[in-house]
C-alpha cells in the first residue's frame, strides 16, 4: 500500500510540471512578454533594485478571454539581488481599426489647419475669430489622440511564420501593443514602466502615425526595436552613479538576501524532517508497519492447538518447541500466514499457517495447517 500511496505524488507532480513547464514556454515565446523584458531589462530602476542579469521567475500567470483582445502576465523578475512582482498587460487593434484611426487623425489635422487658416485671415474680426476658435476647441476636445507607435507588436503567428515583406496587411491582421508595465515594490510603492509620461516621450502621442501596409513594414519595425533595445541593454551598467559606500550597502544586502534564503532552506528542511519523524513515530509505525506474529494472539492460539492435536503429538512427539517463527501482521490486510519451525521429541517439522482476522468480532480463525516433515506432507487443518 505504501508503494502506492509514495507514487501519488509522483503521478500528481509530473502531469503539473509538463504543464506549467509547457505554460512558461508559451508565455516566453509571445512576441508581447518578450516586448516586455526587454524594457524591464532596459530600466535603470529595475536594475539598481534587482541587481544584474534580470530575468523572469519559473511562474508565470496568463489571463486571457477568447471574447476580448487583451492578455495579461503576472510574474517576478528576478536578478541577482532581488525580485519584484510584474504585471503586464498588452491589448491589439485590427489593422483596419488602425486605419480608420489614422483617417482620424489626418481629418483632425487637416481641420485644425483650415480652421487657423481661416483664423489668421480673419484676424480683424473678433466676431469670426472667436467663433473660430471655439470651432478649434471643440474638435481638439472630440479628438482623442492614439499611440501609434505603440502599435508595433505582430501577432505570434506572424511572428513565428514566413510571410512575404511584400504581402499586404490583411485587415483582420492582430497588431499588439503593451497598454500597462507596473512592477511593484510593495503594497504601497510601484514603479511604471509603461506607458511613458509625455515629457519622457521622444515624439509627442498626438504626432505618431500608423504606416504599417504590408507585413515587411511591420516585422521591420519590430526587428528594429530589438535590436534598439538589446543595445540599451548591454549598455546598462549597475552603480554607474553610485559611490563606494552605496555600492557596499548593495553588496551587504545581496549576502543579506542570500542568508535569508539559505534560513528558508535550512527551516524548511528542518520541518520537512520534523514531519517525517512524526509521521514514522505517530502514523506509520501504528498504521501501516508490519508487525512480527511471534508472541501475538494467533501465535499463541496456534501454538496451543498444535500442542494439543493427536495428529501432531504422534508425527513429532509429544513434546514440541517453536524454535522460529516466519510471518508478518499487516494492519491494512486481515489475511496473515506464517510459518513455524518446530522440534519434537521424535522429529522435527514446519508447520505453514493460514489465518484470517475478523475485525468485527474482533478473533482469529485459523483456516488451514499444513506440516512437512523429512519425507512427508500432512493436513492437519
Amino acid at each position: 500500500m505504501l508503494k502506492y500511496a509514495a507514487a501519488i505524488p509522483f503521478l500528481i507532480g509530473v502531469p503539473t510540471a509538463i504543464v506549467g513547464y509547457k505554460r512558461r514556454q508559451d508565455a516566453l515565446s509571445d512576441p508581447v512578454f518578450q516586448r516586455a523584458m526587454q524594457q524591464v531589462r532596459n530600466d535603470q530602476r529595475i536594475i539598481d533594485f534587482c541587481g544584474d542579469d534580470v530575468k523572469p521567475g519559473w511562474l508565470i500567470q496568463r489571463k486571457t478571454s477568447s471574447n476580448d483582445n487583451w492578455v495579461k502576465y503576472d510574474l517576478n523578475v528576478k536578478g541577482l539581488s532581488g525580485k519584484l512582482k510584474t504585471t503586464i498587460i498588452g491589448d491589439y487593434l485590427t489593422h483596419a481599426e488602425l486605419l480608420i484611426l489614422e483617417q482620424e487623425r489626418q481629418e483632425y489635422f487637416k481641420q485644425k489647419e483650415a480652421l487657423q487658416a481661416i483664423a489668421a485671415k480673419s484676424n480683424t474680426v473678433k466676431g469670426a475669430t472667436d467663433g473660430a476658435e471655439e470651432k478649434q476647441k471643440k474638435a481638439a476636445e472630440d479628438y482623442i489622440p492614439v499611440d501609434f507607435d505603440a502599435y508595433s507588436i505582430p501577432d505570434r503567428e506572424t511572428a513565428e511564420g514566413q510571410r512575404a515583406e511584400l504581402e499586404p496587411l490583411p485587415e483582420k491582421e492582430k497588431i499588439w501593443r503593451i497598454s500597462s508595465l507596473t512592477t511593484f515594490v510593495d503594497a504601497d510603492t510601484k514603479i511604471l514602466l509603461l506607458p511613458l509620461p509625455e515629457s519622457k516621450r521622444p515624439v509627442k502621442i498626438q504626432d505618431t502615425k500608423y504606416a504599417f501596409n504590408t507585413y515587411g513594414d511591420l516585422l521591420a519595425r519590430h526587428e528594429e526595436l530589438k535590436k534598439v533595445m538589446k543595445s540599451k541593454e548591454e549598455k546598462n551598467v549597475r552603480f554607474e552613479d553610485k559611490t563606494s559606500e552605496e555600492i557596499s550597502q548593495d553588496i551587504r544586502k545581496k549576502r543579506r538576501i542570500q542568508m535569508q534564503k539559505l534560513n528558508q532552506i535550512r527551516t524548511w528542511q528542518f520541518l520537512g524532517m520534523a514531519g517525517l519523524a512524526f509521521f514514522y513515530l505517530f502514523v506509520y509505525r501504528r498504521f501501516f508497519a508490519k508487525k512480527s506474529v511471534m508472541n501475538s494472539a494467533i501465535y499463541h492460539q496456534t501454538i496451543n492447538f498444535l500442542k494439543q492435536n493427536q495428529q501432531v503429538q504422534g508425527t513429532l512427539g509429544q513434546h514440541i518447541q517453536v524454535m522460529n517463527c516466519n510471518g508478518k501482521i499487516s494492519p491494512l490486510k486481515s489475511n496473515v500466514d506464517f510459518d513455524l519451525l518446530v522440534f519434537g521429541s521424535q522429529q522435527k517439522g514446519k508447520f505453514c499457517v493460514q489465518t484470517e482476522y475478523d475485525k468485527k468480532t474482533q478473533q482469529w480463525t485459523i483456516h488451514g495447517i499444513e506440516l512437512f516433515t523429512r519425507g512427508d506432507k500432512i493436513q492437519i487443518i
